[in-house]
């Protein structure tokens, strides 16, 4: 076992290292390794090189940046330390698209109407709201799924938790042109 050298572990310490920087950051910062690709894919043999992903995402753009940045150095270090080495690219970067605060004002109103339990949230999905948001005033209501499970195939909400949803967004666009149902 001394004379391996493994990327695997370091891939699994970088990956326990972004759990405990996102938890650590400001803004709701999360962090996910959505993808990893082992060459050779073998089960018997050592990896010459495992390649993943960090999905970093967050309301505070410096926060979420940060983390990326010190993941970045930790896995640097931690491969050193193996006699490795470690590189990181960026692939792709998107700020964090502030909502429309009187729509989201209209719609927290509307949630508060019905009397059902409700919470403001970010979301760091990549959503069709950040290609208009610029263009057009936005907000967005999120439907309770099954599991927690979104983004997915999986993906199952209660047809009366959609009802309500619906009829959140009717009442504060009501509320918003200045009348009520």
């Amino acid at each position: 076992m001394d004379f391996r050298l493994d990327p695997g572990p370091v891939v699994a310490d970088c990956i326990l290292e972004l759990e405990r920087l996102a938890r650590g950051a400001a803004g709701r910062t999360v962090g996910t390794v959505g993808e990893i690709e082992v060459q050779p894919s073998l089960i018997n043999a050592i990896p010459e090189q495992i390649r993943f992903s960090l999905d970093i995402r967050g309301v505070d753009e410096d926060a979420f940046r940060g983390v990326a940045r010190e993941v970045a150095a930790y896995a640097d270090d931690a491969a050193g330390r193996r006699g490795l080495t470690a590189e990181y690219r960026q692939r792709q970067t998107l700020p964090a698209t502030p909502l429309d605060e009187r729509i989201v004002a209209a719609l927290e109103s509307a949630a508060a109407e019905t009397g059902e339990p409700y919470m403001l949230m970010a979301s760091g999905a990549a959503h069709d709201t950040m290609c208009v948001a610029d263009h057009v005033p936005c907000a967005m209501v999120f439907v309770p799924c099954r599991d927690g499970i979104s983004h997915s195939p999986d993906e199952d909400a209660d047809p009366a938790d959609a009802a309500l949803a619906a009829e959140i967004i009717l009442n504060a666009i009501h509320g918003l042109a200045g009348r009520r149902p």
